[in-house]
């Protein structure tokens, strides 16, 4: 009740959902996969096998989905993440 008191109190009201910035709903997919499928690779990788293929695949996608990730954050308006923090040099 108290955390949906303060939601109703500090967001803005007057919006309609359909003006307010676009969600990054492909880039939100792409790198919570990324990031669960990499974990669980490594979680699992002592009971199967470092060099097994499953492991190894499941690495293998890990990379694919966080580069696809980067390629989505680079192309849409409103990314979850963007690109260009990383030419601040605290944050690189």
């Amino acid at each position: 009740v108290a955390v949906y008191a303060a939601c109703v109190a500090l967001l803005p009201a007057g919006k309609p959902l359909a003006d307010r910035a676009k969600l990054d709903v492909a880039g939100a997919i792409s790198v919570t996969t990324s990031l669960m499928l990499a974990v669980y690779a490594i979680v699992h990788g002592n009971d199967v096998g470092w060099t097994s293929t499953q492991t190894l695949a499941q690495l293998g996608i890990a990379v694919a989905l966080m580069v696809a990730f980067l390629v989505i954050e680079s192309r849409v308006s409103h990314p979850l993440m963007p690109l260009h923090m990383f030419a601040l040099r605290n944050v690189a």
